[in-house]
């Protein structure tokens, strides 16, 4: 299984320079639109989202033009760990690119880009965490099912991330206006959000139990 992370892994690291530079401008972004008292900031969990998103779907769209599924299960290999790899491989571009936006927005605000924002912290990580366990516990028992039934479930995705942060920022005008933004800082995100990694977490699992059984009935 470790091999087939680090397959997935040396994949991803070849993604185009606009996945990977895209969520830096998102986070520069939430430095600057960003207010210190919310306790969570929408851009940063959007560009942890986003990276992840694009590295997951880079490497499965690999996997998928050359028939790489067909190659591995022609060797000695247990089913079940190419898809524990895939769900495993989730896991760690969710906090190695949560680590990398967190460290990242310390940086700008210590050399002083974005004065009066708040850099991305821990929620930002767990918020963005409880968004892809539950996106990925629907995405890949459809994935192992039917790949190519997937196709433009992804453009429509690829398309609404690209458009989000647009909308986001002429949204957060129009809120600044309003009293929401009040009603968000006076909201326990925390809590709730601890609450939903509980759940988040148990449907992840129940995800990745189903896959299994679907990929091990597939025939290549």
């Amino acid at each position: 299984m470790f091999n087939l992370v680090m397959k997935d892994l040396k994949i991803s690291s070849k993604m185009s320079i606009f996945g990977l530079f895209f969520p830096i401008f998102i986070s520069l972004a939430g430095l600057k639109t960003g207010a210190s008292t919310l306790q969570v900031n929408i851009m940063y969990i959007l560009a942890i989202f986003m990276i992840t998103y694009f590295s997951v779907m880079y490497s499965n769209g690999y996997d998928q033009k050359n028939k790489v599924d067909i190659v591995i299960n022609s060797f000695p290999i247990n089913k079940k760990d190419v898809v524990r790899s895939k769900y495993l491989l989730l896991l760690i571009y969710v906090i190695m690119y949560s680590i990398a936006v967190i460290v990242m927005t310390n940086i700008f605000i210590l050399v002083g880009i974005g004065k009066g924002g708040r850099a991305a912290g821990i929620w930002d990580f767990i918020v963005a965490l409880n968004l892809l366990l539950i996106f990925y516990s629907i995405y890949y028992p459809i994935y192992f099912k039917s790949e190519n039934g997937l196709a433009m479930f992804n453009q429509l995705i690829y398309m609404l991330i690209i458009l989000t942060p647009a909308m986001l920022g002429k949204l957060g005008k129009t809120l600044q206006q309003t009293k929401i933004v009040n009603i968000l800082i006076e909201m326990n995100i925390k809590k709730i959000s601890g609450v939903l990694l509980i759940f988040s977490i148990i449907i992840f699992y129940i995800s990745l139990q189903i896959s299994k059984i679907i990929y091990l009935r597939k025939e290549f």
